[in-house]
């Protein structure tokens, strides 16, 4: 799933790397908790691109600060 972010090629990369422990939408809602708690600006900038991701491939739109 993170794959492009490296240039992987997802076929290379075995199923189960490929999917979430949980539901996009539960991964969102913790990334949110987690941006609460963290006070790291690369950490802040990091949660905040996973969130926009995570929010495009569900068909979502994020509201973030």
């Amino acid at each position: 799933m993170w794959g492009w972010l490296y240039g992987v090629d997802s076929e290379t990369i075995p199923q189960e790397y490929q999917l979430l422990p949980c539901s996009k939408d539960k991964a969102i809602i913790a990334l949110y908790q987690e941006l609460k708690e963290t006070y790291i600006q690369r950490e802040i900038t990091v949660i905040k691109n996973l969130i926009s991701y995570l929010s495009a491939e569900s068909g979502k739109t994020s509201e973030m600060n």
